[in-house]
């Protein structure tokens, strides 16, 4: 209860920059990059330089604020896949 969990991920054949620059256009806040997070990026499999998106959710995070977030996700990886 006291915690708020955060998430890293990536869309295939999108930079993690291009996810968060599209999902700001919707209005939708991530971050992208290591996210101080250096020594985890190795071990995850992910480039240090262009590192993931990080999406987070506090107790300010509504269910409708976290369906924004999995549609808009979805359209991006619909859309990197119809490429």
């Amino acid at each position: 209860a006291n915690r708020a969990p955060t998430l890293m991920f990536e869309v295939a054949g999108c930079s993690p920059a291009l996810v968060a620059q599209q999902l700001a256009e919707s209005h939708i806040a991530v971050w992208n990059g290591h996210n101080y997070a250096v020594e985890a990026m190795a071990p995850l499999g992910l480039d240090i330089e262009a590192g993931a998106v990080r999406a987070g959710i506090s107790m300010y995070t509504s269910d409708a604020d976290v369906d924004r977030l999995l549609e808009a996700v979805a359209d991006l990886v619909d859309s990197a896949s119809a490429s």
